[in-house]
């Protein structure tokens, strides 16, 4: 049953950089008796400034996005509920999300979309009850799994960069945000899983559940942050847990590639407490590229600029326009 207006909403957002392990962290999440976790939703990504103010406007905007199938949502019950209140996009977030989990039958919701991490700011500001849990993973190990997936471009300058950007963004939120905002370690969870999950559990005022830690429950067509399409590169989420996903590019990396990633991500790295970042024996030229070429991707692979290029994308496309690139 959906709860009423009244009671206070209290989401759970988990996000982070790609590949870093969002979805792996909202499957133990779902796991829990009382948590409700989505797939990722990508909500924000078609509403934030690029809808109509009216209720019909903003559904229409929101359930345009292919990714709402995946939480099975009845769109007019959505519809209905939504009309009893203002056509903001903060309520019709709240009434997927708190849909999504009455048809679970959970009292919570965790919604996991990885990017959200750069709306942090707007959802802790339409929602006071909310809390953020941002997982982080070597960014080395990220990026190297990043570029193997079907849907990401192979440019590791590119995803170092973004990843670089967005562990930045994630330490300002935890200074600026340190009630509402926590960082989780997956090399912890994956090595650790009872002590990290339950410290996070504690941070969302709940307790760790045994049944979070087992792998069951998750197979085809069950609802929750893996829906089958995207079983493919998601699988893992679902295994029991492998600490021998630590330090993975330690050996898959090549001599060229350790110092383009460290060059690129290596002060963000040490102030999260990874070690072996150095670039030495890094030639002349390779360092001349990277303070060069390095800079450019830098500008041009910013994630802030993302939402504007999806609008671009949704006008073009709209207009029976041929989008090459994907954002």
């Amino acid at each position: 049953m959906v709860p009423p207006r009244s009671e206070p909403f209290q989401p759970i957002f988990v996000v982070g950089s790609e590949r870093s392990g969002t979805t792996l962290l909202a499957t133990l999440l779902g796991r829990h008796p009382g948590i409700a976790a989505t797939p990722e939703t990508h909500l924000l990504y078609d509403l934030r400034g690029g809808s109509s103010q009216n209720h019909e406007g903003l559904l229409t905007a929101v359930f345009a996005n292919p990714r709402l199938d995946d939480l099975q949502l009845d769109r007019e019950a959505v519809a209905r509920r939504f009309a009893e209140g203002p056509a903001t996009e903060a309520d019709l977030c709240r009434v997927i999300l708190e849909q999504f989990a009455a048809q679970q039958g959970k009292a919570r919701v965790a919604e996991k979309s990885p990017h959200h991490l750069l709306a942090v700011p707007t959802l802790l500001g339409w929602y006071p009850g909310a809390r953020v849990l941002c997982i982080v993973r070597d960014g080395r190990d990220a990026v190297l799994s990043l570029r193997r997936m079907p849907w990401a471009a192979d440019n590791l300058w590119a995803h170092a960069v973004v990843w670089r950007h967005l562990a930045r963004v994630a330490a300002d939120y935890r200074v600026r945000h340190p009630a509402r905002f926590r960082l989780v370690s997956f090399e912890a969870l994956v090595s650790d899983p009872r002590s990290e999950l339950a410290e996070c559990m504690a941070f969302l005022d709940l307790s760790l559940d045994d049944q979070q830690l087992a792998a069951s429950g998750d197979g085809p067509g069950a609802p929750g942050p893996v829906p089958d399409w995207e079983r493919a590169w998601k699988e893992r989420a679902l295994a029991p847990l492998d600490p021998g996903r630590v330090g993975v590019w330690k050996r898959a990396a090549t001599r060229r590639e350790r110092w383009i990633l460290n060059h690129l991500m290596g002060p963000q790295l040490r102030k999260l407490g990874y070690d072996d970042t150095g670039t030495e024996g890094c030639p002349l030229r390779l360092r001349i590229q990277l303070a060069t070429y390095g800079r450019w991707m830098q500008l041009g692979y910013d994630p802030r600029r993302y939402p504007a290029f999806r609008r671009l994308n949704r006008i073009l496309r709209d207009r029976g326009i041929h989008v090459p690139w994907r954002a």
